[in-house]
Protein backbone atom coordinates (compact mmCIF):
# COMPACT_ATOMS: atom_id res chain seq x y z
CA UNK A 1 0.00 0.00 0.00
CA UNK A 2 1.54 3.62 -0.89
CA UNK A 3 1.92 6.01 1.77
CA UNK A 4 -0.99 8.06 0.31
CA UNK A 5 -3.18 5.30 0.47
CA UNK A 6 -2.18 4.30 3.96
CA UNK A 7 -3.07 8.27 5.18
CA UNK A 8 -6.28 8.28 4.08
CA UNK A 9 -7.48 5.26 5.00
CA UNK A 10 -6.46 5.75 8.58
CA UNK A 11 -7.68 9.60 7.99
CA UNK A 12 -11.01 8.14 7.78
CA UNK A 13 -10.63 6.57 11.71
CA UNK A 14 -9.01 9.88 13.07
CA UNK A 15 -5.52 8.59 12.56
CA UNK A 16 -6.43 5.73 14.37
CA UNK A 17 -6.99 2.24 12.50
CA UNK A 18 -9.36 -0.16 13.89
CA UNK A 19 -6.17 -2.34 13.55
CA UNK A 20 -3.66 -2.01 15.73
CA UNK A 21 -0.66 -2.02 13.03
CA UNK A 22 1.88 -2.79 15.71
CA UNK A 23 -0.26 -5.84 17.30
CA UNK A 24 -0.41 -7.16 13.86
CA UNK A 25 2.98 -6.64 12.51
CA UNK A 26 4.13 -8.72 16.06
CA UNK A 27 1.82 -11.61 15.27
CA UNK A 28 2.02 -11.54 11.59
CA UNK A 29 5.30 -10.03 10.87
CA UNK A 30 3.88 -7.90 7.73
CA UNK A 31 1.37 -5.36 7.84
CA UNK A 32 -1.89 -6.02 7.47
CA UNK A 33 -2.73 -4.80 3.98
CA UNK A 34 -0.25 -7.52 2.92
CA UNK A 35 -2.11 -10.18 4.51
CA UNK A 36 -5.62 -9.29 3.63
CA UNK A 37 -6.70 -12.83 3.01
CA UNK A 38 -6.26 -13.78 6.62
CA UNK A 39 -8.53 -10.52 7.94
CA UNK A 40 -10.86 -11.39 5.27
CA UNK A 41 -11.44 -14.76 6.91
CA UNK A 42 -11.31 -12.77 10.39
CA UNK A 43 -14.46 -10.59 9.28
CA UNK A 44 -16.29 -13.59 8.04
CA UNK A 45 -15.48 -15.39 11.13
CA UNK A 46 -16.86 -12.36 13.34
CA UNK A 47 -20.11 -11.99 11.36
CA UNK A 48 -21.06 -15.69 12.05
CA UNK A 49 -19.56 -15.43 15.77
CA UNK A 50 -21.76 -12.32 16.50
CA UNK A 51 -24.94 -14.01 15.10
CA UNK A 52 -24.58 -16.54 17.70
CA UNK A 53 -23.58 -13.45 20.27
CA UNK A 54 -27.26 -12.22 19.24
CA UNK A 55 -28.89 -15.53 19.44
CA UNK A 56 -27.48 -16.26 22.96
CA UNK A 57 -28.34 -12.05 24.20
CA UNK A 58 -31.97 -12.63 22.73
CA UNK A 59 -32.46 -15.85 24.00
CA UNK A 60 -30.73 -14.97 27.11
CA UNK A 61 -28.29 -17.60 26.95
CA UNK A 62 -25.45 -16.33 28.83
CA UNK A 63 -23.32 -19.29 28.01
CA UNK A 64 -23.23 -18.32 24.62
CA UNK A 65 -23.01 -14.75 25.11
CA UNK A 66 -20.02 -15.53 26.69
CA UNK A 67 -18.83 -17.83 23.98
CA UNK A 68 -19.14 -15.82 21.12
CA UNK A 69 -17.58 -13.11 23.04
CA UNK A 70 -14.70 -14.82 24.09
CA UNK A 71 -14.23 -15.84 20.46
CA UNK A 72 -14.49 -13.06 18.68
CA UNK A 73 -12.07 -11.42 21.63
CA UNK A 74 -9.02 -14.10 20.55
CA UNK A 75 -9.40 -13.44 17.09
CA UNK A 76 -9.30 -9.81 17.35
CA UNK A 77 -6.37 -9.79 19.85
CA UNK A 78 -4.25 -11.82 17.35
CA UNK A 79 -5.27 -9.23 14.39
CA UNK A 80 -4.86 -6.30 16.82
CA UNK A 81 -8.20 -5.14 17.14
CA UNK A 82 -7.71 -3.97 20.18
CA UNK A 83 -11.13 -1.83 20.16
CA UNK A 84 -13.42 -4.93 19.41
CA UNK A 85 -10.99 -6.44 22.01
CA UNK A 86 -12.16 -4.21 24.65
CA UNK A 87 -16.10 -4.68 23.65
CA UNK A 88 -15.78 -8.21 24.08
CA UNK A 89 -14.54 -8.01 27.66
CA UNK A 90 -17.17 -5.31 28.74
CA UNK A 91 -19.84 -8.47 27.32
CA UNK A 92 -17.52 -10.77 29.12
CA UNK A 93 -17.52 -9.27 32.36
CA UNK A 94 -21.47 -8.03 32.19
CA UNK A 95 -22.39 -11.69 32.26
CA UNK A 96 -19.86 -13.04 34.62
CA UNK A 97 -21.26 -10.06 37.19
CA UNK A 98 -24.96 -11.25 35.83
CA UNK A 99 -25.63 -7.28 34.09
CA UNK A 100 -27.58 -8.64 31.90
CA UNK A 101 -29.18 -5.51 31.04
CA UNK A 102 -26.16 -4.08 30.40
CA UNK A 103 -25.69 -6.80 27.54
CA UNK A 104 -27.69 -5.56 24.83
CA UNK A 105 -25.97 -2.27 24.57
CA UNK A 106 -22.12 -4.23 25.30
CA UNK A 107 -23.39 -5.91 21.65
CA UNK A 108 -24.46 -2.93 19.90
CA UNK A 109 -20.99 -1.43 20.82
CA UNK A 110 -19.26 -4.23 19.80
CA UNK A 111 -21.11 -4.67 16.73
CA UNK A 112 -20.31 -0.89 16.00
CA UNK A 113 -16.35 -1.73 16.38
CA UNK A 114 -16.72 -4.87 14.71
CA UNK A 115 -18.20 -2.57 11.48
CA UNK A 116 -15.66 -0.06 11.77
CA UNK A 117 -12.69 -3.20 11.33
CA UNK A 118 -14.85 -4.54 8.50
CA UNK A 119 -15.02 -1.18 6.67
CA UNK A 120 -11.37 -0.93 7.19
CA UNK A 121 -10.65 -4.57 5.82
CA UNK A 122 -12.45 -3.79 2.77
CA UNK A 123 -10.91 -0.36 2.23
CA UNK A 124 -6.88 -2.04 2.14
Amino acid sequence: MHASTLTTVTSRYSMRPPIDYTSFRENWGVDPHENRDLLIDYAESNAADLQSLRAGVAGNRMLDVMRAAHRIAGASQIVGALRVVAACRRIENAVRDNQWGAIQDYADALSREIEQVDDFIHSI
